[in-house]
């Protein structure tokens, strides 16, 4: 790799992204919610880019003429995301203008931007149709690729492939809030990378899948090198407000995601 690649990928962006929204189809659903991160791929923030949260009120015409299904509405009410979206929530055309707003200097002085989350391809497709409402201001989704990293993924990989590391994952909140759920991603794309993708660059392994022993020097996936649980301490990223939970359930279909 030269020098300018080197370069380019360390002022490459992870925009950790979540919304919520008022049910699954987005031809239909409208978001309720939206929080956004910048880090860097160490998780580290990125200098002068504070954290974005914005708390969406449908349309009247929406509340109107739609309806929320009773179990989105009973998560919506118990977290109290309703209320604040009747509150203080602004226009879905005012989200869409300060999301592009806060990605502006992203764009303008870093590397490649990547959306990044849990099945962050739903909030993509939620987002990508919300408009600013002004044709001079380019929509959200603009000067982003096709890829996502997407931690439900790592999921999934360890779950079937090595079920120890899987077994002692982080805890995730189960409160549906932008800001918890973020923070949940974050932690599990920190647990893994040091677990399953850091492993064989530590432990100079190159292949954890069968339990290598006897390693001393870094965590083996799947392995007796190191105990799951001697790794646990520290990839908890408290939120401390009290939230706690131990799975990631989809809130429409009752479905771990």
């Amino acid at each position: 790799m030269t020098n300018t690649q080197q370069n380019q990928r360390s002022q490459d962006v992870l925009v950790w992204t979540d919304i919520e929204t008022t049910g699954l189809a987005p031809g239909r659903d409208v978001v309720l919610e939206v929080g956004m991160i910048a880090t860097d791929y160490d998780l580290q923030p990125i200098d002068g880019v504070k954290d974005l949260h914005l708390v969406v009120r449908p349309s009247h015409a929406w509340l109107r003429w739609r309806r929320m299904s009773e179990f989105a509405r009973h998560m919506h009410a118990s977290n109290h995301l309703l209320d604040d979206c009747l509150e203080y929530g602004i226009e879905t055309s005012d989200a869409a203008i300060r999301m592009t707003r806060w990605l502006a200097p992203l764009h303008e002085g870093h590397g490649r931007l990547t959306f990044a989350g849990s099945s962050v391809a739903f909030d993509r497709s939620f987002i990508q149709r919300m408009r600013p409402g002004n044709p001079l201001i380019p929509a959200p989704i603009r000067g982003f690729g096709h890829r996502v990293m997407d931690v439900s993924v790592l999921d999934m990989l360890a779950e079937h492939l090595y079920p120890d590391v899987y077994a002692h994952r982080p805890e995730r909140t189960t409160n549906h809030r932008v800001m918890a759920c973020l923070h949940d991603s974050m932690a599990l794309y920190r647990y893994y990378r040091e677990r399953l993708v850091c492993c064989s660059v530590v432990s100079g392994v190159s292949d954890c899948s069968d339990g290598v022993s006897g390693v001393q020097d870094g965590p083996v996936m799947g392995g007796s090198g190191v105990s799951a649980s001697a790794w646990d301490e520290g990839y908890q990223i408290g939120l401390g407000d009290g939230l706690h939970g131990t799975r990631n359930v989809n809130p429409y279909r009752g479905e771990e995601s």
